[in-house]
């Protein structure tokens, strides 16, 4: 039965101490300095030995404005832990940069404080001590984020000139910021120590200039890069280019990747190598959220938010979107593990940098918290159009959510690539690992295992190709199967060769049972296509260049457990209200707006998903009820109301896989169907069975995989997704042609629909775009390309028009509804 269900500190001290302390985090300046210290105690002060201990791994947030190449190189940076790595410190760089620059104090001043601070800093206050005292002065004794990453040894060479005499009227020029180690500055004795210091000046690279910089879409470039260990380099070997988008890391437990962060976020330098990092324009370049989280000790969740928070931020939409409300006035050590984690993707996402770091967002969440906290960040970045690169060992994340992936193992990289690429055709059995689960054919494997083995492709067979089907006279033997929702773990034995296997499949609708006798057969999928084809739409994308919409709009996929569900369909109600199917079996009810309003579920989903949806005119919405072989009828609360049709060889009423349903003018329905018998049936008003017409084939009026269809004034029209056109059919099944003309060749239509003006829209699965044809079937262009960015698609399979000319799309593997307006 359907479930309708409506949807809804530290003791005072600053922190470090001697000559050379850190900056103080709260309160006064540098500790030690004799710069004063107004922190008040707190009723956390028990717990002062822990928090010194988190303050003193404490992470700073960058702020923008040396521009693209700066360099963050040195001794120094591994102290000034943080957050985030900023603009201010653009790259992080063995060599390049010229070490004769002096650090410019000048330009320390323009870091932005939090809103409503003062923006005075070292360029302003004119002496050391102003600087420490600045600090202290600031609400909360907050230093910003790029204060406390960028300028934290800047701060402590102020403090020991104050000490060692620079005095108060000591201006704050580059050979007055001085250490231990002497001053920085521009002669040649001191260059060797410059190396190790702070630079904020742009790296002047030899080959690439700051314009190629902020022009190109490299974001990090790493040459031979090495990080040493205990027992072995963490990092070995690294040549590596990162580019805008989204990016994973991913590996298992100590391959390498929160080394690699470390190096992307400038915390940490390598022993050998070099890493440039390639980032220009204005603002904050990178926020960086650590493994540790990175939280200061002294700050409230919403101050922390409002500390890096640009001029119009929405903290209280933020704090609510990571349900934060409860600890919004509490600092970290009252909060659990899993709400500070949340809060610092909640900070990174705050500051609204162009490029997020994130070493295992989320690791502390659980499942439904973290779907929801993946899904804003998802939306942020469709916002914002920023990148990210983050870690992780779970597939599903990598799956859903990046462009492409790294994949580390004993600290060197095995593959990079695409996504979809490395998932469909990774190049040896451990790399197919890392993305999923998978079955690695060998000749041996074919040989014993599969049903015309001789033939069979070699290489990894992803859980969606591979059948295992009962068969009487079979000599292998069903030891165990363990459902785990999406695929099915099957152990099996074989008895004429004496071995076992365990093999990884998708659930058939009859289900395996221990004793069984099975075969195994690959299927080719549709899916296996995804990448090449995408390829070459992006070839002669630019020549079907059409309308840009007037407004785009992204709507969240609730959470469904611990992932965000795809979105499969999309069909329009009376009053233009939008249903989704997803692949979760859920039936999703949004208004007109994209308001989530009410979720209802299939009866079953173990064996499949629904793919097609329609609402009736008389308020029921069916629904092809794709591996049931039925269309399921939901009435206005959301309960199963009756069925219609069930498995069958091809026989009136009965249907293979049903994937869309239309109603005409007269109430009858029509329902295509794969798998078999490619063909469209028409039932009346009652489900009476009247005609059936097509068949597989590559002629006019065959099908090869039907998919959505749409009613318009009198005339069918079906996405014949393999064959890569749109037939249209009469009443009676009658061909009458193909939308567009033979110059037009879609990729892989998966639905149509067609507006009140004629116009035509084709979502296009294999290309990652929207077709769009007047109402004489001329193209008047695409709109889209594959990828996960704004205005973009991954494998859409929906798409359906309301009665005021909004677009919706079912942007499947993105995991969000797209609205469009021409």
């Amino acid at each position: 039965m359907a479930r309708p269900v409506s949807s809804a500190r530290d003791s005072g001290q600053p922190d470090g101490g001697g000559c050379c302390g850190g900056a103080g985090v709260r309160g006064g300046g540098p500790a030690g300095c004799g710069a004063p210290g107004n922190a008040a105690p707190r009723s956390g002060d028990r717990d002062a030995p822990a928090v010194r201990a988190r303050t003193a791994r404490i992470a700073a947030a960058g702020a923008g404005g040396a521009g693209p190449g700066g360099a963050l190189d040195g001794a120094d940076s591994g102290r000034g832990a943080g957050a985030a790595a900023g603009g201010a410190a653009a790259s992080s760089s063995a060599a390049g940069a010229d070490p004769s620059r002096p650090v410019d104090a000048g330009r320390t001043g323009d870091v932005p404080g939090p809103r409503g601070a003062p923006r005075s800093g070292a360029g302003r206050s004119g002496t050391a001590p102003a600087v420490a005292d600045e600090a202290s002065r600031r609400p909360g004794g907050l230093l910003p984020a790029g204060l406390l990453g960028v300028l934290r040894p800047v701060l402590r060479r102020i403090a020991c000139a104050a000490r060692h005499g620079a005095g108060p009227a000591a201006a704050l020029q580059p050979d007055a910021l001085r250490s231990p180690r002497g001053a920085v500055g521009d002669g040649p004795r001191v260059r060797g120590r410059a190396r190790r210091g702070v630079r904020l000046r742009p790296d002047r690279s030899e080959g690439i200039s700051s314009a190629d910089r902020v022009m190109s879409d490299l974001l990090w470039h790493l040459d031979g890069v090495m990080l040493r260990g205990v027992g072995r380099d963490r990092l070995a070997a690294v040549d590596l280019d990162i580019r805008a988008g989204v990016t994973a890391v991913v590996g298992c437990s100590g391959a390498g990747k929160t080394s690699l962060l470390n190096l992307l976020a400038g915390y940490e330098r390598p022993d050998r190598g070099r890493v440039e990092r390639i980032i220009g324009g204005e603002g904050m370049d990178v926020f960086w959220a650590p493994c540790d989280d990175g939280l200061w000790p002294h700050l409230t969740a919403r101050q922390h938010l409002e500390a890096v928070a640009p001029r119009g931020a929405r903290v209280d939409e933020t704090i609510e979107t990571m349900s934060l409300g409860d600890v919004a006035e509490a600092l970290p050590d009252r909060m659990s593990q899993g709400q500070r984690s949340r809060l610092a993707v909640a900070r990174a996402l705050t500051a609204a940098p162009r490029v997020l770091l994130f070493d295992e967002p989320f690791a502390h969440v659980d499942a439904a918290q973290a779907a929801a906290g993946w899904h804003a960040v998802q939306a942020h970045l469709a916002r914002t159009g920023a990148s990210m690169v983050y870690t992780t060992h779970d597939p599903s994340l990598v799956l859903g959510f990046a462009d492409r992936a790294v994949c580390l193992e004993d600290g060197r990289i095995v593959r990079d690539g695409d996504v979809d690429e490395l998932y469909w055709r990774p190049d040896c059995e451990r790399t197919m690992w890392l993305l999923g689960e998978g079955n690695w054919i060998d000749d041996d494997a074919a040989d014993t295992w599969l049903d015309g083995g001789d033939g069979a492709p070699r290489g990894c067979r992803r859980p969606e190709q591979v059948r295992i089907e009962p068969r009487a006279e079979s000599p292998i033997v069903v030891r165990a199967a363990r459902f785990s929702g999406r695929i099915t773990q099957a152990d099996l034995y074989h008895e004429q060769r004496d071995r076992t296997r365990t093999f990884y499949h998708r659930p058939s609708a009859d289900g395996l049972s221990t004793g069984m006798r099975v075969v195994l057969r690959l299927v080719i999928l549709l899916l296996s296509a995804a990448a090449p084809m995408a390829s070459l739409a992006g070839c002669g994308a630019a020549a079907d260049a059409g309308p840009e919409p007037r407004r785009l709009d992204y709507w969240r996929i609730p959470p469904e457990g611990a992932s965000i569900p795809a979105p499969r369909s999309v069909a329009i109600g009376p009053a233009d209200e939008v249903v989704v199917l997803d692949n979760a079996g859920r039936l999703l009810i949004y208004d007109a707006t994209g308001a989530h309003q009410h979720t209802w579920w299939m009866p079953d989903n173990s064996a499949g998903n629904p793919e097609g949806a329609c609402w009736l005119r008389d308020g029921r919405i069916a629904v092809a009820d794709t591996h049931y072989h039925q269309v399921v009828f939901f009435d206005d609360t959301g309960r199963v109301a009756t069925t219609l049709g069930g498995p069958g060889e091809g026989e009136p009423g009965t249907f293979g896989f049903p994937v869309s349903i239309v109603e005409d003018d007269d109430g009858n329905l029509f329902v295509a169907e794969y798998g078999g018998g490619d063909r469209v049936q028409k039932f009346d008003r009652e489900g009476r069975f009247l005609l059936a017409f097509g068949g597989v084939g590559t002629g006019p009026g065959h099908f090869q995989r039907a998919g959505g269809m749409v009613w318009r004034e009198g005339r069918l029209f079906v996405a014949d997704t393999t064959n890569h056109r749109v037939q249209i059919f009469d009443g009676k099944g009658d061909y009458l042609g193909m939308l567009g003309d033979d110059a037009i060749r879609f990729r892989f239509p998966y639905d149509v629909d067609v507006d009140s003006d004629g116009r035509a829209y084709v979502i296009e699965w294999g290309a990652g775009r929207l077709a769009i044809l007047d109402a004489d079937g001329a193209l008047l262009g695409r709109f889209g390309s594959a990828g996960a960015g704004r205005g973009q698609f991954r494998t859409p399979w929906g798409v359906a028009v309301d009665r005021q000319g909004r677009v919706r799309v079912a942007d499947t593997e993105n995991r969000r509804v797209v609205s469009m307006v021409f």
